[in-house]
Protein backbone atom coordinates (compact mmCIF):
# COMPACT_ATOMS: atom_id res chain seq x y z
CA UNK A 1 0.00 0.00 0.00
CA UNK A 2 1.32 3.71 -0.69
CA UNK A 3 2.03 6.32 0.32
CA UNK A 4 4.19 4.70 3.61
CA UNK A 5 3.80 5.84 6.95
CA UNK A 6 6.51 8.23 7.70
CA UNK A 7 6.65 7.37 11.07
CA UNK A 8 8.71 3.71 12.04
CA UNK A 9 7.58 1.34 12.24
CA UNK A 10 3.99 2.80 10.99
CA UNK A 11 0.66 3.72 12.28
CA UNK A 12 -1.33 0.02 11.99
CA UNK A 13 -3.26 0.03 9.01
CA UNK A 14 -6.77 -2.39 9.50
CA UNK A 15 -8.59 -3.44 6.54
CA UNK A 16 -12.86 -4.59 7.00
CA UNK A 17 -14.76 -6.86 4.94
CA UNK A 18 -16.20 -10.56 4.63
CA UNK A 19 -15.38 -11.77 1.32
CA UNK A 20 -11.78 -13.92 0.33
CA UNK A 21 -10.41 -11.22 -1.55
CA UNK A 22 -10.59 -8.86 2.01
CA UNK A 23 -9.41 -11.56 3.96
CA UNK A 24 -6.23 -11.99 1.68
CA UNK A 25 -5.27 -8.48 1.78
CA UNK A 26 -5.58 -7.81 5.60
CA UNK A 27 -3.36 -10.88 5.61
CA UNK A 28 -0.59 -9.74 3.42
CA UNK A 29 -0.87 -5.83 2.83
CA UNK A 30 -2.49 -4.57 6.18
CA UNK A 31 -1.71 -4.99 9.88
CA UNK A 32 -4.55 -7.23 10.61
CA UNK A 33 -8.48 -7.06 9.88
CA UNK A 34 -11.40 -5.75 11.70
CA UNK A 35 -14.93 -7.81 10.97
CA UNK A 36 -17.94 -5.31 10.48
CA UNK A 37 -21.34 -5.38 12.55
CA UNK A 38 -23.10 -8.33 10.94
CA UNK A 39 -21.79 -12.03 11.66
CA UNK A 40 -21.90 -14.45 14.86
CA UNK A 41 -18.62 -15.33 17.13
CA UNK A 42 -18.16 -18.54 15.16
CA UNK A 43 -18.51 -16.61 11.31
CA UNK A 44 -15.98 -14.36 13.18
CA UNK A 45 -13.72 -16.96 14.42
CA UNK A 46 -13.75 -18.45 11.03
CA UNK A 47 -12.49 -15.74 9.24
CA UNK A 48 -10.32 -14.93 11.60
CA UNK A 49 -8.75 -18.81 10.78
CA UNK A 50 -8.91 -17.64 6.99
CA UNK A 51 -6.79 -14.87 7.85
CA UNK A 52 -4.37 -16.17 9.74
CA UNK A 53 -3.37 -19.06 7.02
CA UNK A 54 -3.30 -16.42 4.71
CA UNK A 55 -0.81 -14.76 6.60
CA UNK A 56 1.40 -17.83 6.80
CA UNK A 57 1.10 -18.42 3.41
CA UNK A 58 2.68 -15.29 2.59
CA UNK A 59 5.37 -16.07 5.73
CA UNK A 60 4.21 -13.51 7.89
CA UNK A 61 3.44 -14.49 11.59
CA UNK A 62 -0.09 -14.52 12.33
CA UNK A 63 0.03 -13.41 15.52
CA UNK A 64 1.68 -10.16 14.45
CA UNK A 65 -1.87 -9.45 13.39
CA UNK A 66 -4.57 -7.45 14.77
CA UNK A 67 -7.92 -8.84 14.70
CA UNK A 68 -11.26 -6.79 15.46
CA UNK A 69 -14.94 -6.34 15.53
CA UNK A 70 -17.70 -3.90 15.30
CA UNK A 71 -20.74 -4.56 17.50
CA UNK A 72 -23.53 -2.16 18.04
CA UNK A 73 -24.32 -2.56 21.39
CA UNK A 74 -27.78 -1.56 23.57
CA UNK A 75 -27.43 -2.29 27.38
CA UNK A 76 -29.75 -2.16 29.90
CA UNK A 77 -32.24 -3.49 32.52
CA UNK A 78 -35.34 -3.90 29.85
CA UNK A 79 -34.06 -6.51 26.98
CA UNK A 80 -37.07 -5.80 24.78
CA UNK A 81 -36.33 -2.21 25.19
CA UNK A 82 -32.46 -2.36 24.18
CA UNK A 83 -33.70 -4.81 21.01
CA UNK A 84 -35.98 -2.53 20.02
CA UNK A 85 -34.10 0.25 20.00
CA UNK A 86 -30.93 -1.66 18.40
CA UNK A 87 -32.97 -3.13 15.90
CA UNK A 88 -34.30 0.47 14.97
CA UNK A 89 -31.08 1.96 14.83
CA UNK A 90 -29.81 -0.63 12.77
CA UNK A 91 -32.67 -1.31 10.15
CA UNK A 92 -32.30 2.63 9.88
CA UNK A 93 -28.59 2.18 8.94
CA UNK A 94 -28.61 -1.10 7.23
CA UNK A 95 -31.95 -1.65 6.23
CA UNK A 96 -34.86 -4.46 7.56
CA UNK A 97 -32.92 -7.85 6.96
CA UNK A 98 -30.48 -6.76 8.95
CA UNK A 99 -30.51 -9.63 12.00
CA UNK A 100 -30.69 -8.12 15.59
CA UNK A 101 -31.09 -11.15 17.37
CA UNK A 102 -28.01 -13.16 15.74
CA UNK A 103 -26.04 -10.60 15.43
CA UNK A 104 -26.91 -7.28 17.97
CA UNK A 105 -25.47 -6.89 21.85
CA UNK A 106 -28.74 -6.02 23.73
CA UNK A 107 -29.84 -6.30 27.12
CA UNK A 108 -28.43 -6.48 30.49
CA UNK A 109 -24.33 -5.93 31.15
CA UNK A 110 -24.60 -9.36 31.97
CA UNK A 111 -26.05 -10.28 28.87
CA UNK A 112 -23.92 -8.00 27.07
CA UNK A 113 -20.73 -8.61 28.72
CA UNK A 114 -21.52 -12.58 27.41
CA UNK A 115 -21.88 -11.87 23.71
CA UNK A 116 -18.76 -9.48 24.15
CA UNK A 117 -16.58 -12.21 25.39
CA UNK A 118 -17.77 -14.61 23.23
CA UNK A 119 -16.25 -12.45 20.04
CA UNK A 120 -13.25 -12.06 22.50
CA UNK A 121 -13.00 -15.70 22.49
CA UNK A 122 -13.39 -16.30 19.30
CA UNK A 123 -10.30 -14.13 18.43
CA UNK A 124 -11.41 -10.92 18.49
CA UNK A 125 -8.43 -8.50 20.10
CA UNK A 126 -9.93 -5.57 19.83
CA UNK A 127 -13.54 -4.91 20.52
CA UNK A 128 -15.06 -1.77 18.73
CA UNK A 129 -18.56 -0.64 20.45
CA UNK A 130 -20.89 1.07 18.54
CA UNK A 131 -23.79 2.64 21.18
CA UNK A 132 -27.06 2.92 19.54
CA UNK A 133 -27.72 6.85 20.66
CA UNK A 134 -26.01 8.94 22.53
CA UNK A 135 -27.52 8.19 26.04
CA UNK A 136 -24.69 9.01 28.60
CA UNK A 137 -25.77 6.72 31.06
CA UNK A 138 -25.53 4.08 28.14
CA UNK A 139 -22.07 4.86 28.17
CA UNK A 140 -21.75 4.55 32.00
CA UNK A 141 -23.06 1.17 31.86
CA UNK A 142 -20.48 0.09 29.43
CA UNK A 143 -17.68 1.59 31.41
CA UNK A 144 -18.55 0.14 34.93
CA UNK A 145 -20.65 -2.55 34.77
CA UNK A 146 -19.60 -4.01 31.19
CA UNK A 147 -15.81 -3.73 30.25
CA UNK A 148 -14.80 -4.10 33.52
CA UNK A 149 -15.98 -7.97 33.17
CA UNK A 150 -14.16 -8.84 29.97
CA UNK A 151 -10.95 -10.76 29.50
Amino acid sequence: MEPKPVQKPGIPILMGGSVDAVLKRSAEEADGWVAGSRGTPETFHEAWQKVQAYARAAGKDPATLESGKLLYIDVGEDRVLCRDNLRAFTHAYYGPLYDVDATGVFGSPKECAAKIQDFIDAGAKSIVLAPTGLDVGQLTRLAKEVIPTLR
